[in-house]
């Protein structure tokens, strides 16, 4: 029973993550919409600075939220752990790229929020790179966030249990979801368009793929515990 408390207080974590990501990144940062890889260096100076306090507060709240992704995916490897006997191959590869991720959206931050500590200083071309760094770490680095989501399809398709942990057509979702970051991986051919970083497919397609991910594996991962909670 404490070992079910500690999971549902680490599955609670993942929305948390995501309110305080999305009130940090859209609300107070402005990224929605992010600004065009096509601007000029001083349109992007200016995008930082239009207003830097609310910019800077957003990216000390998302710095904040980071974290909170850790235990949330702790808390979805927990039910992956249950369909694997032996070495826990997909739970480990899980774990693994649950830290990737987490340190990645760390580093992106940081360069947002240093992009914004020198807008104004640093040359606009400087802060321009940052931007662009800061947004291929974003978008373009989507393979890892693809492999996390295969692991849960293989392990839903390996899954021998009667019930079964997760149900099926959650194997195809996580297939789905992981194809829709592909696009991110493109954003190095074009500046402007739907596949540049600020584009209909660069852009929004793999953040939205990513929040319909952590609503629905949430909500299973909850019924999963809540079942247990039931029969124990």
């Amino acid at each position: 029973m404490e070992n079910r408390k500690l999971l549902l207080a680490c599955l609670w974590c993942g929305p948390v993550f995501a309110l305080l990501f999305a009130i940090g990144f859209a609300l107070l940062s402005g990224f929605i919409p992010p600004p065009s890889p096509h601007d000029s260096p001083q349109e992007i100076v200016d995008f930082y600075t239009d207003d830097l306090t609310a910019f800077r507060i957003g990216t000390c709240l998302m710095m904040l939220a980071t974290p909170l992704l850790g235990p949330w995916g702790i808390a979805l490897a927990s039910q992956t752990r249950r369909t694997e006997t032996g070495f826990p191959v997909l739970t480990a590869i899980q774990v693994f790229m649950t830290g990737v991720i987490l340190l990645t959206i760390a580093i992106i931050v940081l360069i947002w929020a240093l992009a914004s500590f020198r807008a104004g200083e640093a040359s606009p071309d400087t802060v321009r790179d940052w931007n662009d760094f800061a947004f291929f770490l974003f978008l373009f680095d989507w393979s890892p966030f693809a492999l996390w989501l295969v692991s849960f399809a293989v392990a839903i398709f390996l899954d021998k249990n009667d019930p079964p942990v997760f149900p099926r057509w959650a194997a195809y979702l996580n297939l789905w979801l992981a194809s829709l970051g592909i696009p991110g991986g493109l954003i190095v051919f074009w500046k402007t368009g739907p596949f540049a970083y600020n584009g209909f497919f660069g852009f929004y397609f793999p953040v939205v793929a990513f929040f319909i991910w952590l609503v629905v594996m949430t909500w299973l991962t909850f019924n999963n515990l809540k079942s247990e909670a039931q029969t124990a």
